[in-house]
């Protein structure tokens, strides 16, 4: 049941749409039971979904292989087989990953040595490839993943599906975890060469848009800007032989 706002009911309706076609792309979801908006019960729409007897990835930060695979499984699926069609456009053109670091410079949360470093590593990232559209989960979090007894059961929470761009569907996730998916991923279908270099910049991206808010301890780790940058630095003091390329540059040059 939504909060009674237009943002959240809202995204009660995509879930409607989206949870029967994610079932029948073959994804692990919940089946939806009812989804009601004549508003004759409640003043917002709602929906009734299977119960899951089950809890999620974030509770005790499970970065398995084994439940990690299995989410690239059902990502892939989505990708692959989802029609979204029905589902609301994400939005493709996010913010100037160059103006944010400027931006962040500017408001002094880093200085001009930490953004001429964080400006060498997206020039060696290179150009971004041509994005690819589909069917996206969009919210694709430790906490969205359901694990019983460190077995894959879920994915939950498709409130922010939409026809967006794939790769923002590898961002939510820690590191350890995203080896896994990507693992998974290819699997069942085949993915872009250099994108390890996209899933850097995005990342990047989106943690350099995020930093200036406020420090919240209620929110998810997905929420946190600042431990997306700890988590991507921490990874990459040994990456695995195929994320070398999208490593960061060494030490300050003058």
């Amino acid at each position: 049941m939504p909060r009674n706002h237009p943002a959240h009911v809202a995204q009660a309706r995509t879930e409607a749409v989206a949870i029967p076609e994610a079932i029948r792309a073959g994804v692990r979801t919940p089946s939806l039971i009812a989804f009601d908006d004549s508003l004759e019960l409640l003043p917002v729409p709602y929906l009734i979904v299977d119960h899951v007897e089950a809890r999620d990835a974030e509770v005790d930060f499970i970065l398995s292989r084994a439940v990690w695979t299995e989410v690239g499984h059902d990502l892939a699926l989505l990708h692959t087989k989802g029609n979204p069609s029905s589902l609301p456009p994400r939005p493709i053109e996010p913010p100037d990953i160059y103006s944010l670091i400027d931006d962040r410079a500017t408001d002094g949360t880093i200085t001009a040595h930490e953004a001429g470093w964080l400006t060498r590593w997206v020039d060696a990232l290179g150009e971004q490839a041509a994005p690819r559209l589909g069917f996206v989960h969009g919210d694709l979090q430790m906490s969205n993943v359901l694990v019983r007894d460190d077995t894959y059961v879920a994915l939950i929470d498709f409130g922010c599906a939409g026809d967006g761009e794939l790769i923002g569907d590898f961002r939510p996730q820690p590191m350890a975890a995203l080896e896994h998916v990507l693992d998974g991923y290819r699997e069942v279908d085949d993915l872009p060469d250099g994108v390890e270099a996209d899933i850097v910049r995005a990342r990047l991206l989106v943690a350099l848009w995020l930093l200036p808010r406020r420090p919240d301890p209620r929110v998810t780790w997905a929420e946190r800007p600042l431990a997306w940058l700890v988590d991507l630095m921490r990874f990459f003091v040994d990456p695995p032989e195929e994320w070398k390329a999208a490593a960061p540059p060494g030490r300050y040059t003058p």
